[in-house]
């Protein structure tokens, strides 16, 4: 019987198992996470952490759910090494397995920068996973002060859950710039007076170069000399793909050098193995859509594309090979200061003439709304707030229908919608 292993248990791996067991009902596959829950929705965190929802309502697939799909789940371990001459897969424990095709779906971590000195200090914790979550748990009982590092979605979200539990929260950001693979400047300004309004602290232009205290957190300075006394530090940057198992594996050095490097078969240079999720080298970017840390929707495409090509591989199928094209029109919902946010395809405006922007912001009513175009057509959506129109704006990106006529009017607050889904019933009608 023929083995497939998969390394990471969240969107990417999760979904390239499921896929797996959809095509070869006979197969077997073994599920690996160094996490000891199940596979988690991890831009909910902050939902627990906030208290607005219990973690077991984040979790979507545990041990019973990979049992009654015949799916092998190793949990709470941790992947030491690989050996791609002799196909084997060894932990920390010095056990390992023997597999015939392998996907990589480690993901990435928060990884401190070296130039800062204190950096191992307790009480300085990324927030990406269930163990970062119960980390800041425990201290938040101990702790007044809080800082952000980074100006992510990820580190928005903890900086208003850790404000209702009555913290002193400070956000510091080496640019100026809050959430900027999403935002225009007019949707920063607009995040920028949600921030005063919770009376969060924004410090921007300022990295931090040095973490005091014993062993636990006391303060961090800033490149300008200022100390800031802090209790805890969540680090929302510098995430890195989780590779370092990797090394003496059988890869050059090229291929892992910033994430594995993968085809358009999301397969590594290595035949038999294949890649998902932020753990790859390529980005999206290119397209200016969501990617790095946030990309959970895309994650969970390559994660199909990986195990519907690691089956082809193993079943000697090249009419089953598929090739990874990003869906533009994928969807990204998420909650920030009890507002809903949600972005499709394009959320920056490329540098060139043929792509046009329009935004809206409402500060009255606490809504956001930007759409690129490109030819008529859209290309991009981000909204936050009323997010109400997404599934057409899906489609209509998905469609590439002309909104040519109408194309003034979609950012005012009173358009009527079902303009759009006259356009999407019947696409050549305008």
């Amino acid at each position: 019987m023929k083995h497939l292993i998969i390394i990471g248990n969240s969107a990417a791996g999760h979904n390239a198992a499921i896929t797996a067991r959809e095509l070869d009902k006979s197969l077997k596959i073994t599920v690996i996470s160094d996490e000891k829950a199940g596979a988690y929705s991890r831009n909910l965190l902050a939902g627990v952490l906030g208290n607005n929802l219990k973690f077991k309502d984040i979790v979507f697939a545990d041990e019973n759910f990979y049992e009654q799909k015949n799916i092998q789940f190793v949990s709470g371990k941790k992947v030491d090494k690989i050996n791609t001459n002799k196909k084997w897969v060894t932990f920390m424990d010095k056990t390992r397995l023997v597999y015939d095709a392998l996907i990589v779906a480690s993901g990435m971590s928060m990884s401190v920068p070296k130039c800062v000195k204190g950096a191992a200090k307790h009480g300085v914790i990324g927030f990406r996973s269930i163990s970062d979550l119960n980390d800041i748990t425990q201290l938040v009982p101990i702790s007044h002060t809080v800082c952000v590092w980074g100006g992510g979605l990820a580190g928005l979200q903890a900086a208003a859950a850790l404000k209702k539990k009555k913290m002193e929260v400070k956000i510091i950001i080496s640019g100026n710039k809050l959430m900027p693979e999403m935002l225009d400047e007019n949707g920063e300004e607009f995040l920028k007076n949600r921030l005063a309004q919770q009376e969060i602290e924004l410090i921007s232009e300022k990295n931090i170069v040095e973490i005091f205290g014993d062993s636990d957190v006391k303060a961090i300075k800033l490149d300008n000399g200022k100390v800031i006394a802090c209790d805890i530090l969540i680090v929302n940057t510098n995430f890195l793909p989780n590779t370092k198992f990797l090394d003496e594996s059988g890869f050059s050095s090229e291929a892992i050098k910033q994430g594995l490097a993968v085809d358009v078969f999301l397969k590594t240079e290595i035949p038999n193995v294949f890649a998902a999720g932020n753990v790859l080298a390529v980005s999206d970017k290119i397209l200016g859509l969501i990617d790095y840390p946030n990309s959970w929707c895309r994650a969970a495409e390559q994660g199909k594309i990986a195990g519907t090509n690691a089956v082809a591989f193993l079943q000697e199928k090249n009419d089953l090979k598929t090739v990874y094209e990003p869906k533009i029109a994928n969807i990204c919902e998420s909650q920030i200061f009890d507002l809903a946010v949600v972005c499709l395809g394009i959320t920056l405006k490329p540098d060139d003439q043929v792509f046009e922007e329009l935004s809206f912001v409402d500060e009255e009513t606490n809504v956001y709304k930007k759409i690129i175009f490109c030819d008529s057509k859209i290309v991009g959506f981000v909204a936050v707030g009323n997010i109400a129109d997404q599934d057409i704006f899906a489609q209509l990106i998905e469609q590439q229908i002309d909104i040519s006529q109408i194309k003034d009017d979609l950012i005012d607050q009173d358009f009527n919608s079902e303009m759009l889904k006259q356009l999407i019933d019947k696409p050549c009608a305008v």
